[in-house]
């Protein structure tokens, strides 16, 4: 789907708490200028790729890539404030409904951000490679054009309103043009879905006032933990072993997550020790212990340092994810269902959440109402045949009256859906 300008790999999603509370650190100041209640929902993508959008769900996508390749946390700021102004802008409904006016449905939700404007469209590689008709396409795309103008200058609001650098976005998009020179061998001028970016920073130049030049910005400790793990998760644990060098605090960090992913015990215990009698310990590196008594088998006392994580951070949804795992690893469903409970609320309707809540109650010897929720989870997946023959077993499994009504609702939905799809 995207332009040879990107990895031609699929991307992969990272679940990683560290990173999560990081990104939602620095967006929440933003989201919530923005009039937004709810926490921001991010999903980082695993690829060297420099790219960021929104979804109409509201969620922030972000490749690692544009973590690597900033310079400070006030740069990564500055692309989530503008993501940010998309949302504000309510661009994700506005180009939905011109995609549809245009008969062009490759384009309906299709993503906004500044990864367009700095590595290609994919939405416009998906659009070309559909056979859409040029004259839709161009109308679209030169509506979102001004949708990234207007999200620029609504991410510049933001910033300021909170009284944070806006010169760093400015920087960042500055030095990225090479990126959107290499898209530009690819499709044509007039098919790219944003400005161009020389033209784009002439604008943001133009609004900055003399107390935005003088804000300047640093590298915090987290912003060099979270990119000193990130170099060994996108680019791999030898790799990382490589590039990481030196004696200071967040170098030690990311050399421990290499060598612990390459089952080096003693190598990754020795680091941990090391900054553990730092003035300041990192709360992830309870997270990395957990990580390593995963890989040695001690599975409670991973859950009790991923506890302890949660102590001081406790709205962190992959934590509670990985607790629910351990405790279903040993067989321990009644202490992993608080945490599936707290995904359900966080993620409702979601199949693999539903999985789990099967795998618990299975285990609790709870057959009806395993039955019943794996069978939800087949229905979400649209597999309505496994969905029918759970409903089935539940049924043969004395469910409570309640139960069976759910039994009975779930096998006329599953029955229709069945038959639409005949």
């Amino acid at each position: 789907m995207s332009p040879s300008a990107f990895s031609v790999n699929v991307p992969e999603r990272l679940w990683d708490s560290e990173i999560d509370s990081y990104l939602t650190e620095l967006a929440l100041p933003l989201w919530k200028s923005a009039g937004f209640e709810k926490k921001p929902q991010f999903d980082l993508i695993l690829s060297p790729d420099v790219n960021a959008y929104v979804t109409s769900d509201r969620t922030i996508h972000i490749y690692s890539g544009l973590i690597m390749s900033a310079e400070s946390d006030a740069e990564v700021q500055g692309v989530l404030a503008h993501e940010i102004g998309h949302l504000l802008g309510r661009h994700h409904i506005r180009i939905a409904a011109t995609a549809e006016n245009t008969r062009i449905p490759t384009l309906i939700g299709s993503v906004i951000g500044v990864g367009a404007a700095l590595a290609g469209a994919p939405q416009a590689g998906v659009a070309i490679t559909a056979g859409s008709q040029a004259a839709g396409i161009s109308n679209i795309l030169s509506y979102s054009r001004t949708q990234e103008r207007e999200a620029d200058q609504l991410g510049l609001t933001l910033l300021r309103k909170n009284d944070l650098p806006v010169a760093p976005l400015l920087n960042f998009l500055d030095g990225m043009r090479g990126n959107q020179l290499l898209y530009s061998q690819v499709v044509p001028a007039y098919l790219t879905t944003h400005p161009a970016l020389s033209e784009r920073v002439t604008l943001l130049r133009q609004n900055l006032s003399e107390a935005d030049r003088k804000k300047s910005s640093v590298q915090t400790q987290d912003f060099k933990f979270v990119k000193a793990k990130l170099t060994v998760f996108q680019n791999g644990p030898s790799s990382a072993l490589r590039t990481l060098k030196g004696s200071e605090a967040h170098v030690l960090y990311g050399r421990a997550w290499a060598y612990m992913l390459q089952g080096k015990e003693q190598e990754t215990l020795a680091l941990i020790e090391k900054l553990k009698n730092t003035s300041e310990p990192h709360l992830f590196l309870k997270d990395l212990e957990a990580q390593l008594a995963l890989m040695q088998g001690r599975y409670n006392t991973a859950a009790d340092k991923m506890s302890a994580v949660l102590k001081e951070e406790p709205d962190l949804a992959v934590t509670w994810l990985e607790i629910a795992d351990i405790y279903l690893n040993p067989d321990q469903p009644t202490k992993a269902l608080p945490y599936i409970e707290k995904l359900s609320h966080r993620w409702p309707q979601t199949p693999f959440i539903l999985g789990l809540y099967g795998q618990a109650y299975g285990k609790q010897g709870k057959l009806a109402k395993s039955h019943r929720y794996l069978a939800e989870e087949q229905l979400i997946r649209g597999n309505y045949k496994q969905g029918l023959q759970h409903v089935a077993y539940a049924k043969t499994q004395q469910p409570t009256e309640k139960l069976a009504s759910e039994l009975k609702e779930l096998e006329n939905t599953l029955n229709e859906l069945k038959k639409e799809a005949k």
